[in-house]
């Protein structure tokens, strides 16, 4: 249902791949790739991901915190977050 709403919107929609267990630093790269597509270049973005494509308990806490913070603490260095915010204006 969310897939057809995202597409009768024109959102892009963004899915990770879990065949394989993600490393740490694949996992922030695929947010940063959303985050950057839906701020930096302003395009609607849909991320769709179930409980059961999560096997690690750090992914839950990061998107706990993306919803109710905002961010996930340390996804970004000081000097990414200083050219995101240059591209941003």
């Amino acid at each position: 249902m969310s897939r057809l709403a995202a597409y009768m919107q024109d959102f892009k929609t963004e899915e990770i791949e879990m065949e394989k267990e993600l490393t740490q630093m694949e996992w922030y790269e695929f947010m940063r790739k959303i985050l950057k597509t839906a701020g930096v270049e302003n395009k609607p973005v849909v991320f769709l991901i179930s409980d059961s494509q999560i096997p690690n308990d750090r992914y839950f806490e990061d998107i706990n915190n993306l919803l109710n913070i905002g961010e996930i603490p340390n996804l970004y260095t000081q000097d990414e977050k200083d050219g995101l915010t240059y591209e941003v204006r």
